[in-house]
């Protein structure tokens, strides 16, 4: 179902008019804070942050601040369950907006930060108790993402490329959310599939296995690589053998994402998103 314009959805609650069906209401005067780009920074020397070059620059997390309000005791131990601390750090909750300066329905992933409520009344609802709620979240990878679009795949022999378009005005470099692999071995299997970009050479990654016949390797958003079920970080390579993958970015506007093996044959289903920051 399509959200409504300039609300929100976090942990099945929707936020924003509750005059036209919303579960919790957003303040008006304070709103909702955060979807603008985040805060950068740029090194000065080689080296001086996470190995970077001079001049490279990186941004921080994205913090998500929300002034909201609920009318009954219920909505809010709802709000209280929704923003409970997720143990798991893989364990990203979905936050997705339609509006809010952007166009269309966008999504970010999230962890729940802080809960403050008090209860008080507003000038809209007169006399009406209400629960004046302060949320916020952490989107530790700030880009902002939109739906999956998947591509399909199938090597006999010959390197297969299709174009791969971002929507979005961000090159997504070493996001695993924007570009995820699922591919299966077929006939008599395969041998070293590998993909990359095609301007890109550098951008290349070798799934370095003799594959029997219906053996898959998953390379999901946490690029905690499968082969066959069971993790197989060791086993990827990148361009002319080097022991460092080079995952394709994608880029805004037209990619060319190529696929093969050196034996053998697979389909694949590359799953990739538009971004923004």
């Amino acid at each position: 179902m399509p959200l409504g314009l300039n609300t929100f959805t976090y942990a099945g609650l929707t936020f924003g008019d509750l005059d036209i069906g919303a579960d919790v209401g957003i303040m008006a005067s304070t709103g909702l804070q955060g979807l603008s780009p985040p805060q950068r920074a740029t090194s000065a020397t080689v080296g001086a942050r996470h190995g970077s070059i001079g001049g490279a620059q990186w941004g921080g997390h994205r913090e998500i601040v929300a002034s909201c309000w609920v009318t009954d005791d219920a909505m809010l131990r709802n709000v209280q369950a929704a923003m409970a601390p997720r143990i798991d750090p893989q364990d990203l909750l979905e936050w997705r907006f339609s509006g809010l300066g952007h166009v269309g329905e966008r999504s970010l992933y999230v962890r729940p930060e802080r809960m403050n409520y008090a209860v008080g009344a507003l000038a809209a609802r007169a006399d009406q108790p209400v629960w004046l709620i302060d949320l916020m979240w952490w989107a530790l990878d700030p880009t902002i993402f939109s739906d999956p679009t998947d591509t399909a795949y199938s090597f006999s022999g010959t390197t297969v490329g299709h174009t791969i378009s971002n929507p979005g005005t961000f090159a997504a470099k070493g996001i695993g959310r924007a570009l995820t692999i699922e591919l299966t071995a077929t006939g008599s299997g395969c041998r070293d599939p590998w993909i990359d970009n095609a301007d890109h050479p550098d951008e290349r990654v070798v799934f370095s296995a003799d594959m029997y016949p219906a053996v898959g390797i998953s390379a999901p958003a946490n690029r905690m690589v499968t082969i066959g079920g069971t993790l197989a970080l060791g086993a990827l390579r990148g361009a002319n053998g080097s022991w460092a993958p080079g995952w394709p970015t994608l880029r805004p506007g037209d990619n060319t994402i190529r696929m093969g093996a050196a034996s053998g044959t697979f389909t694949a289903t590359v799953t990739t998103r538009g971004t923004w920051y």
